[in-house]
Parts: structure tokens; C-alpha cells; sequence
């Protein structure tokens, strides 16, 4: 379909033409090839048709090889799908920006030569591309070919015709960065040449091989506290090993900031976070304790479930292994025996199939509600803990509450006399002038501490069991999909021998 401008678009109809044209010359016969369907098609060559846009590959889903060279392609779109894809040529095209390859992860070699491309970007995802051409673009900065470095692979590069090819030792400077390179700029790169890039880069060389260290060790270092804080999650005792729930109680009140200038609260303030810290750790290191224990379970239950699973399929498939056999020694003695006893047996190499089955879901069944028990004690010893532990964190409230009370009323009496209050400042004396308010504030705050320790309370707990709950569910559903599977492959199987059973007794 032809626009304005001459422009052409991508259509189903061109894209069928073009299948069957391509596979015209290949060893495919004609009638196969027009009913060659679009998810089939490994290679489509769709250069020089003068395309303006990507589109319309999505049913492409097997394609390895794509040309869409020297077309008016402007954007590079449309190519996501195309998850198979291994060669890919948009070179002679008007491409800006390069963009659109994030889950090309099989991608081996990238052709964008003769474009207008000025910056190497968003190819961090290309970790098994080999070759690289981008010959006779607008590429100015040599340093920026170093962002390659990512992908390990790289066997051949091409920069020729960029601005960047003509800096001082532009050659030396990729083959220096680029070790692994046999080829380029369409030249073999040997081991002489190799040398002397090595000698001239050096120091660069040994510098960006300490970056790129200190920058793996970042990186391990970041996945290591990753690993580490989602472990904390899934034994819900996040943010439990130190002060921070403490630190949450106390964050929005801003009078506690002013009452800590009274000695005396500031002791108690210390002594009740100290003690409200250890009991958060205690129920942090008993909760990692408890996760071990649990995930244990799980996974001993998983490999219950796969030795008893295997064991049932290896029995399943010695029968059917002995039926085959069976019915092979049936076909050359067909014409002395009649299809009635061999219609027996294969009702009783259906039954004993079905009987294994229903046995390996009887035991899985059983396996999975005994995991529930377990599971349920164990998240049940937990809550038990964990709501000890917070009547504790609650205790502790109190006490401190109770103390602040009798601190605050000492305090406004020291101030109505100006006596013992020489060192407190004037706007913290201004908060004792008005008992109301002071005391009214205290009860307001202890009630918030309380209100937020029941409520980490109530979270953990619910999540706990919310995931035992998810968990066992998806185990029975799981269980339903492989039953339902393993049936109709039965019936599949069965049906099939039936088939082959009326076809030789009826010749």
C-alpha cells in the first residue's frame, strides 16, 4: 500500500506475497508453501521495498533472520515481539535513534550501517550479539564505544565512516578496549596489532578494569542487601532488627522533641527505646529462625512430591512401553486372534493407568494437607511469639506513659514556681503553662504508639498466614492442571491405540 510521498506500509497481503515468494526458492514444494503460516516463517527479507514503518511482525514468532534494509524506515518499533530473532539488518535506512531491543535477548547480529544514528545507546539487553555494524553513521565520541563493553560476545565491530573513525588511534583504542574483537572494520585484527594497542592504552586499560571491579563489587554488594532484605520480607520481620519501630512510633510527634529537654524524660525516653529495640530484635531473629524452619518444609515437600511423582511415571510408562511392544507383536499375528481380546487389554492398560494416577493423587493430596498442618503450627507457634512479644512492646508504652505523667505534672509544678526549670528554654516552659493541653497531648501520643505497634501486630501476622494460605492453594491448583493433563494424555493415548485397533481388524 502505497502514501503519499511514495511511502510504502507493511500489509498482510504484502506479507503473504513475500512468504511465498521467498519460499518459492527454497526446497519447499508450492501447495505447502501458500499455506505457510506467519508464526512458521524462520527468515523474511523485506528489504528494498521502500517501507516507512516497522509493523504487522507480531505473528512472526519464530523468525530468526529479518532484513529490512535500504527502506525509508525512520523509527526502530514493532520488533518486540520477535523474541527468536538472531539477525537483524536495518542498515541503509534513516534510523536516529537506536531503541526497541530490550527483549531481543537472542539477537547475535545487529546491521544499522548507513543511518543517522549519533549515540550508542540501549543495547545493554543484547548480551549474545557477535556482530555489530554501524559503519557510515553519525557517531562523534570515541569513549562512548566503551558502553560495549557490557556485552562480552562481540566478535566483530564496524565503525568506519563515523567521525569517531577519524580521531588518533581511534584503531588502537577499540582493539585496546575490545579484546575479544577478531574482526574490524571488515579487517582480520591480529595478535601484532593487538599488542600494540594493549602497550598504548595501559594505563586507561588498567584504570576501567578497576572501575569496572569497583563497580561489580557495588553491584554484588546491592543484590547481596536485595537478597538480604527480601528474606527479611518474606519472614515478616522487616524493619524489626533495630530502633525502627520505635523510631516510627515517636516520628510525627513533634512534642516529644520539646519534652526531651527535661532531663528526666530524656532518661526514661532512652531506657524505653533501649528496651522496646531489644524486644524488636528478639522477634526479628526469631522470625528468620521460624522462615528457616518453614521454607525447610516447603522444600522438602517438593522433593517428596518429585520422587513420588517420577516413581509414578516410570511405572505409567513401563506399561505403556510393554503395551507398544504388545501391540507391535499384534500386527504380524493379527489375522489368528480377534479385536475383542485385544480391546480387553487395552481397557486394562487403561484401568492400571488410571489407577496409578488416582494413587499419585491420593498421595499428593495427602502430602499437601499434610504440609498445611505443619505449615499452620508453625505460622500458629509464631503468632504466638510475635503477639507475646507486642503485648510486651505495649507493656512498655504504658509504663513509659505512666512515668511521662508523672514527670509532666512535676515538671508544671516546677514551672508555675520558677523553681528547678533555670535550664529549660522558654518555649519548652511555654508547653507546662497549660496542663490541659500537655496532658491531653500525652494520652493523644500513647494511643498512637499503641495504635501503630497493634497494627505491625496485625500485619505480620495476617500476612503470614495470608501466605501459607496462597501458598497451599497454588499447590492444589497445580495439582488440578498436571491431573488434568496426565487424564488427556491417557485418553489420547488410549483413543489413538483404539483407533489403530478397528483399523487393523477391519483390512
Amino acid at each position: 500500500m502505497c502514501g503519499k510521498g511514495g511511502k510504502v506500509y507493511i500489509t498482510e497481503d504484502m506479507l503473504r506475497a513475500i512468504v511465498v515468494e521467498q519460499s518459492k526458492k527454497g526446497p519447499t514444494g508450492r501447495n505447502q508453501v501458500e499455506q505457510l503460516e506467519f508464526c512458521e516463517v524462520q527468515k523474511l527479507d523485506l528489504g528494498s521495498r521502500h517501507i516507512s514503518r516497522i509493523e504487522r511482525l507480531w505473528e512472526f514468532t519464530s523468525l530468526t533472520t529479518l532484513h529490512l534494509n535500504n527502506n525509508n524506515i525512520q523509527k526502530m518499533e514493532g520488533l518486540s515481539r520477535l523474541t527468536t530473532l538472531k539477525c537483524l539488518n536495518l542498515s541503509f535506512n534513516n534510523i536516529v535513534k537506536i531503541e526497541g531491543l530490550e527483549s531481543l535477548k537472542k539477537l547475535e547480529e545487529l546491521n544499522l550501517s548507513d543511518n543517522r544514528i549519533t549515540v550508542l545507546e540501549n543495547m545493554d539487553s543484547l548480551e549474545k550479539l557477535v556482530s555489530f555494524n554501524m559503519a557510515n553513521n553519525v557517531l562523534k565520541n570515541l569513549r562512548q564505544v566503551c558502553c560495549l563493553k557490557k556485552l562480552k560476545n562481540l566478535f566483530t565491530l564496524n565503525f568506519c565512516g563515523n567521525p569517531l573513525s577519524e580521531e588518533e588511534n581511534y584503531k588502537l583504542f577499540i582493539i585496546a578496549f575490545f579484546p575479544n574483537v577478531k574482526y574490524l572494520d571488515y579487517r582480520y585484527v591480529n595478535s601484532e596489532i593487538k599488542k600494540q594497542a594493549s602497550v598504548k592504552f595501559n594505563i586507561e586499560l588498567e584504570k576501567l578494569s578497576q572501575e569496572d571491579l569497583e563497580r561489580e563489587k557495588k553491584t554484588e554488594a546491592l543484590k547481596a542487601q536485595q537478597a538480604e532484605l527480601q528474606t527479611h520480607v518474606d519472614a515478616f520481620v522487616e524493619s524489626l532488627n533495630g530502633s525502627f519501630l520505635f523510631e516510627h512510633m515517636f516520628k510525627d510527634d513533634p512534642l516529644e522533641n520539646k519534652l526531651q529537654s527535661v532531663p528526666e524524660i530524656a532518661a526514661q525516653l532512652f531506657t524505653f527505646k533501649q528496651k522496646m529495640t531489644e524486644l524488636c530484635v528478639q522477634l526479628f531473629e526469631t522470625g528468620l529462625v521460624e522462615h528457616r524452619r518453614r521454607q525447610a518444609e516447603v522444600n522438602s515437600f517438593f522433593t517428596s512430591h518429585s520422587l513420588t511423582t517420577a516413581d509414578i511415571m516410570q511405572k505409567e510408562t513401563k506399561l505403556l512401553g510393554e503395551f507398544e511392544k504388545y501391540f507391535k507383536e499384534l500386527k504380524k499375528e493379527s489375522a489368528a486372534t480377534s479385536q475383542t481380546d485385544h480391546t480387553d487389554e487395552l481397557t486394562k492398560l487403561q484401568k492400571h493407568l488410571l489407577t496409578l494416577e488416582f494413587k499419585l493423587i491420593s498421595q499428593i493430596e495427602m502430602m499437601i494437607k499434610k504440609l498445611d498442618v505443619v505449615l499452620s503450627e508453625m505460622i500458629g507457634t509464631f503468632s504466638e511469639t510475635a503477639q507475646e512479644i507486642f503485648a510486651q512492646c505495649r507493656e512498655l508504652e504504658d509504663k513509659y506513659h505512666e512515668k511521662m505523667q508523672g514527670i509532666v505534672t512535676s515538671t508544671i509544678e516546677k514551672v508555675s514556681r520558677h523553681h528547678g526549670v533555670e535550664d529549660l528554654s522558654d518555649d519548652v516552659k511555654m508547653v507546662f503553662l497549660d496542663k490541659e493541653t500537655v496532658m491531653g497531648a500525652l494520652t493523644t501520643a500513647h494511643e498512637n504508639h499503641l495504635l501503630i505497634i497493634r497494627d505491625r501486630e496485625n500485619q505480620m501476622i495476617t500476612r503470614a498466614n495470608a501466605w501459607k494460605s496462597r501458598l497451599i492453594k497454588k499447590l492444589q491448583e497445580k495439582e488440578i492442571q498436571r491431573n488434568r493433563k496426565v487424564l488427556s494424555h491417557i485418553t489420547t493415548c488410549v483413543d489413538h491405540y483404539d483407533e489403530e485397533l478397528h483399523k487393523l481388524f477391519s483390512r
